[in-house]
């Protein structure tokens, strides 16, 4: 058998390249040009990051089908177009930030990302998403000029922020649990957010929205916040429980708030300067509060016809002339209220007492128990309704008691 000399270095050569192209595929790659994105084009499979720099403009990723690693392009002021179409999985993060001048995104493939951060993107309309991205631990969208979330189909996510997007009118997510954030503000006045098979969060934040939509919501482990919302109703039917406070504040348009399954907060409750709304009877199954309540506003009524426990102080105050603190005082006097303090004021109904802890018990004493025997006897509201009443013999052992 004849020795071929050229067949060595052939076999070399072949070996060479063969090392070279998959060494491509291996490293990341930092690119300024389209040139420098050809060079992967035969890499179905990409390992490391692909970040995008200036003067790049228009960047097109063809043939990479999966990137182990992220994609990232941050303050990059020249580009314009980002086109990736057969790009299925991205295992880190995608990241588009302070790209001042990106008009169009084509994702079509695009079904399974780590992180995903859209930030500052003052020019860009939507992302295309053809398939739709069906899996993702986080969503930032945070000061774009994006009106439209089409194509992020998540069922479940730990962090979702949507934030300063004032051209967005309409938000539906199909998720139906969120680990960790979802939070909502600052987004187009007239915005609709709507999570229609939302059953679990973990925490809550809605601000700037017009409407919110959560039908199945059954529990939130940590907090639930509504904040200068231009809503008229929140209603969640079927929650349950909220691990954590609740606080539904300055809301400008709400009339109503209704909570009818709601049993039990684990920490403070507050419905506090929503100037339309007419009372809070919408908890009517309500029985433990963990933290303090705090109520403030113009309302006529506020009643928790089944409360047993509030372990934080309660201060409720309205400027309505029909309100009256006589089911507060009820609850003060059957010590459902086990914090330090109950205040309960109305245009013409004021009651204050001084809760004390002490090691035989609880004793309770109307805030002018200092003053005089005789001034203790009768502690009664300004216009008598809702009256607290103590005899003499009552405030002076309750002084005894705060002595000791």
């Amino acid at each position: 058998m004849r020795f071929n000399p050229l067949v060595l270095p052939l076999a070399f050569a072949s070996l060479t390249a063969a090392q070279s192209s998959s060494d491509v595929c291996r490293e990341t790659l930092t690119a300024s040009s389209q040139s420098d994105l050809d060079t992967i084009a035969s890499c179905s499979s990409f390992e490391g990051d692909i970040i995008l720099t200036s003067p790049l403009q228009s960047a097109v990723i063809a043939g990479v089908t999966s990137i182990s690693g992220s994609l990232i392009a941050r303050n990059v002021t020249s580009l314009q177009t980002l086109s990736a179409p057969n790009l299925s999985n991205i295992s880190e993060s995608l990241s588009l930030e302070i790209l001042r001048s990106l008009n169009s995104v084509s994702l079509p493939r695009l079904v399974d990302v780590g992180d995903i951060s859209l930030v500052t993107l003052n020019a860009l309309g939507a992302v295309t998403l053809e398939d739709g991205i069906t899996k993702a631990k986080s969503l930032v969208v945070s000061d774009t000029t994006i009106k439209s979330l089409d194509g992020f189909n998540l069922r479940t996510i730990d962090t979702l922020n949507i934030n300063n997007n004032r051209y967005l009118t309409s938000i539906t997510f199909i998720l139906e649990s969120v680990s960790n954030i979802l939070d909502f503000s600052s987004t187009g006045s007239n915005v609709q957010v709507s999570f229609p098979s939302l059953v679990w969060a973990n925490n809550i934040t809605v601000r700037d929205t017009n409407s919110v939509s959560l039908p199945k919501l059954s529990k939130i482990n940590s907090t639930l916040s509504f904040t200068n919302n231009t809503v008229q109703s929140i209603s969640l039917p079927n929650l349950e429980e909220v691990g954590g406070s609740v606080a539904i504040v300055s809301n400008s348009q709400l009339t109503n708030a209704s909570f009818p399954a709601l049993e039990s907060i684990g920490g403070a409750f507050m419905i506090v300067n929503n100037t339309k709304l007419p009372s809070i009877l919408g908890f009517p199954v309500l029985n433990t509060i963990g933290g303090a309540i705090d109520f403030v506003g113009s309302f006529d009524n506020a009643t928790l016809p089944e409360l047993s426990v509030v372990r934080g102080g309660v201060d409720i105050e309205s400027t309505s002339e029909e309100f009256n603190c006589s089911s507060w005082n009820q609850a003060q006097k059957d010590s459902v209220i086990r914090g330090d303090s109950y205040q309960c004021k109305g245009a013409s109904v004021s009651t204050s007492v001084a809760i004390t802890g002490t090691a035989t018990g609880t004793v309770r004493a109307s805030s002018n128990a200092a003053a005089s025997a005789t001034a203790a006897e009768s502690a009664s509201s300004s216009n008598g309704a809702g009256a607290m009443e103590y005899s003499a013999a009552g405030a002076l052992a309750a002084l005894v008691f705060q002595l000791l």
